[in-house]
């Protein structure tokens, strides 16, 4: 698709575009993230009217057109008429308004935002990682005492059902022996429920 010339479609006019792909392809570039649609265009609907050949070419969707693209759910071999014309903005500034026609509907442009994506700190990746991490190694440690080997069958299923365990219940390494209650006779009870079960 590199070698294909960039669809930049023209204010007052229509075109005829048939999607080649279900899904874009995703890039980021100096203006942000894009969506580039594989596509066959039609300058005119007559052109397209009197069956002639197409031209292919590439369209680098912004966040806005490839939501309002999501929204008609155009996909592979779909056809759609694409119209453009020009809108002024809040800050005065000239854009371009799309509206697509396709399954008996239109869509605009301006009904539609970029998706929104929601940011994640960087540090706090490693952290949690790094505390997994630490976790893990604390249940290894536990795991070998309990079997009296350091390593094994027996080691690594003691030491995965330890990890689980302190993962389902948000403990963290060293705050067991510093934070959980002494154990009751209670703890060591069996649930009465579980004494009517068959198996």
């Amino acid at each position: 698709m590199a070698n294909k010339d960039k669809f930049t479609p023209l204010a007052g006019n229509t075109y005829v575009v048939k999607f080649k792909f279900d899904k874009p392809l995703e890039g980021e570039g100096q203006y942000g993230k894009y969506w580039s649609y594989g596509i066959d265009v039609w300058e005119t609907v007559a052109a397209w009217k009197a069956g002639q050949a197409p031209k292919e070419m590439v369209w680098f969707a912004n966040g806005r057109i490839h939501a309002l693209l999501m929204a008609t759910g155009v996909g592979q071999k779909s056809e759609a008429s694409v119209s453009v014309s020009e809108a002024i903005g809040k800050e005065g500034k000239t854009y371009k308004v799309f509206r697509i026609k396709f399954g008996g509907k239109e869509y605009c442009s301006d009904d539609y935002s970029a998706p929104k994506e929601t940011a994640i700190p960087k540090s706090s990746g490693k952290y949690i990682f790094g505390e997994l991490v630490d976790l893990m190694i604390a249940c290894y440690g536990s795991a070998k005492i309990v079997t009296g080997q350091p390593s094994g069958e027996d080691t690594r299923a003691i030491c995965n059902s330890l990890f689980i365990a302190c993962e389902r219940n948000g403990i963290k390494m060293g705050q067991a022996a510093q934070d959980a209650p002494a154990p009751s006779d209670n703890d060591f009870k069996p649930d009465p429920e579980d004494e009517e079960l068959p198996f």
